[in-house]
């Protein structure tokens, strides 16, 4: 079991944070649905254990007008805060997994902090296993640079959107 403790909330250790999980995620995968849930509990679990200051919850509600989303992970830090979208492929959805990723980045764009001056990152990962999600998340990069990175860990394809 890897016991990684996050010490920076970066775009590079957090897209770090996913490829060392990799092995563990290929292994969650097998197992069925529900693997995405796992997986954002261990990242908040890894922030609260580097005893850093950081809290997490998941499931936070957006604001109007998407007050019926619910935002996956929330991240606090001193007076930083961060938003996490995951998405992750999905072997019953028809939909091209990069048009859900964008909808994720679309939808994030209206997170706020309600009633605070702290900063705010926004983030969107997609985690993909079959051959065209990882194709197309690994030209989303490409195409992005500077706002995108992907990997490739495990068989996985992570890609990580920093959103302005």
């Amino acid at each position: 079991m890897i016991n990684y403790k996050l010490k920076l909330m970066t775009a590079d250790e957090l897209l770090n944070f996913f490829k060392l999980k990799a092995p563990q995620t290929v292994d969650a995968i097998s197992t069925g649905a529900g693997w995405e849930i796992w997986l954002q509990t261990e990242l908040i679990l890894a922030l609260r254990g580097a005893n850093q200051g950081y809290s997490g919850a998941r499931e936070l509600p957006y604001p109007s007008p998407l007050s019926r989303s619910r935002l996956d992970i929330g991240i606090g830090h001193n007076q930083e805060y961060y938003a996490i979208e995951m998405k992750v492929e999905s072997p019953t959805r028809a939909k091209p997994f990069l048009s859900r990723i964008l909808k994720d980045v679309t939808k994030i764009g209206y997170y706020a902090v309600q009633g605070s001056q702290v900063k705010l990152s926004k983030y969107v990962v997609g985690i993909g296993y079959g051959v065209a999600a990882k194709a197309q998340m690994k030209q989303y990069s490409i195409d992005n640079a500077g706002k995108a990175g992907y990997s490739e860990q495990s068989g996985l394809g992570i890609l990580l959107i920093v959103v302005s």
